[in-house]
């Protein structure tokens, strides 16, 4: 098999009309109760409804329907904006699949977040209506789709890299060449290589309570104070599934709707909120093991530090040293809305967490203490100076 993980490349969809074909995997074992999000219909809200999936750098929302299902995917570096304007964060698009299966008699949707599979509903056995694109004859579909776009997090370049049509050519060829089953079993052995590294065990819930599909526990935990610890435990384990699955090495980091966003002007430009929305995307990532997905947060700030001292020094002409950034923030290096002063330093403390985590000296010395160094030089104007000490 060729060495590469789904983490790796692009993207991959894999959408199969008979989903136990994919997901039907026996040595995966896992508690339903505090790994899996289930359903009993369709999604009829993005927001609140539909289930995301993502490899870091591309994601999409799946919806379980069953007259025409509905992909909608992003990729992380597809935006709008320049140096001088944030710009907003776009959806890639959406990818309607024609099904015509009306309502079956028994439905279930899930997301296993235990190995990073969802499964929709078994609706084998029938034809496929007459469509621009028909397949006969078949039980299943296997749909590859890649995306890129030539952004790159480098503001002497010009943020241009090259053009990605090699690149998504490459990874659609390397994917169309394997076996289903071995992407899977490789896309699995990836993800546990995270999510296995931190298990929190708060006590089982009743049965009766934890076989109700997820809307329904959430309600009666919040309407009826039922105890339903497996389901915070659940919430717990959500939230680490979807940094893993929105924050990788070599992607954007999670913006505010972290990989997902189906509008072209989403709220708050499904931008990176300096004054605790990004920060907050990654409190959690040191303290359950998951460092590899902090990088992409260190690396971001990295790579806009060259804009925001130009952009410091002319706000704050007071100080040559160290640099801010605004409130709200893109990924050209544009910022918008208030000037958010302490915001570099709330940026820092992920660099401070990360070695203090690691232990990792040589990070320390040549990317974290630089970089908190620099930082002193404009934060100490912040801090109030009474009877000659601060």
């Amino acid at each position: 098999m060729v060495g590469y993980s789904l983490s790796a490349i692009l993207f991959l969809v894999l959408l199969c009309i008979d989903s136990r074909s994919v997901l039907a995997n026996d040595d995966i074992k896992s508690d339903a109760a505090s790994s899996v999000l289930s359903y009993s219909r369709p999604a009829r809200s993005w927001m609140t409804e539909a289930l995301p999936i993502g490899n870091g750098s591309l994601g999409a929302m799946l919806f379980g329907l069953t007259e025409t299902e509905r992909v909608q995917f992003n990729h992380d570096t597809l935006w709008t904006g320049h140096e001088k304007d944030t710009g907003s964060y776009q959806s890639f698009g959406d990818v309607f699949i024609r099904l015509g299966h009306g309502n079956p008699l028994e439905y279930r949707r899930e997301l296993n977040i235990d190995n990073a599979l969802e499964g929709v509903p078994d609706i084998r056995d029938r034809k496929l209506p007459s469509v621009s694109l028909v397949f006969e004859a078949c039980d299943s579909i296997t749909l590859v789709l890649a995306a890129g776009t030539d952004y790159l997090a480098d503001q002497s370049k010009g943020w241009r890299g090259n053009d990605p049509h090699t690149e998504v050519t490459a990874c659609v060829d390397a994917v169309s060449s394997e076996k289903l089953s071995d992407l899977c079993r490789a896309h699995v052995t990836d993800y546990q290589s995270l999510y296995r590294r931190f298990r929190l065990d708060l006590g089982s819930s009743a049965k009766n309570i934890a076989n109700r599909a997820t809307d329904e526990r959430l309600l009666s935990y919040s309407r009826e104070n039922a105890k339903d610890p497996d389901l915070e435990e659940l919430l717990v384990n959500y939230g680490r599934y979807l940094l893993i699955s929105s924050s990788r090495p070599g992607s954007m980091p999670a913006n505010l709707q972290g990989l997902w966003n189906d509008s072209n002007r989403p709220p708050w430009r499904s931008d990176y909120h300096s004054n605790i929305n990004v920060e907050m995307n990654y409190w959690p990532g040191e303290p359950t093991n998951l460092a590899e997905c902090q990088k992409p947060f260190l690396d971001y700030v990295l790579s806009q530090i060259p804009v925001s001292r130009e952009r410091t020094r002319e706000e704050y002409k007071q100080t040559k040293r160290g640099w801010t950034v605004r409130t709200e923030n893109g990924v050209f290096g544009g910022g918008s809305y208030l000037w958010n002063p302490p915001g570099s330093a709330w940026y820092a403390q992920h660099f401070w967490e990360h070695y203090a985590f690691s232990q990792d000296k040589d990070y320390l010395r040549n990317v974290a203490y630089p970089l908190l160094k620099e930082l002193c030089g404009l934060e100490i104007l912040y801090i109030p100076k009474r009877s000659h000490t601060f």
